[in-house]
């Protein structure tokens, strides 16, 4: 149970963190379009 718990734990963490970088990239990708002439 606690291996399970500790993999459930990762997960969701790991979700978060993605989340939150997700958020953070659209907010400044929204707010500086200068950073898709330069990616791109």
């Amino acid at each position: 149970m606690k291996a399970i718990e500790r993999w459930l734990i990762k997960l969701v963490v790991i979700q978060f963190i993605i989340l939150l970088c997700v958020q953070i990239f659209i907010h400044y990708y929204h707010f500086f379009p200068e950073l898709q002439k330069i990616k791109l």
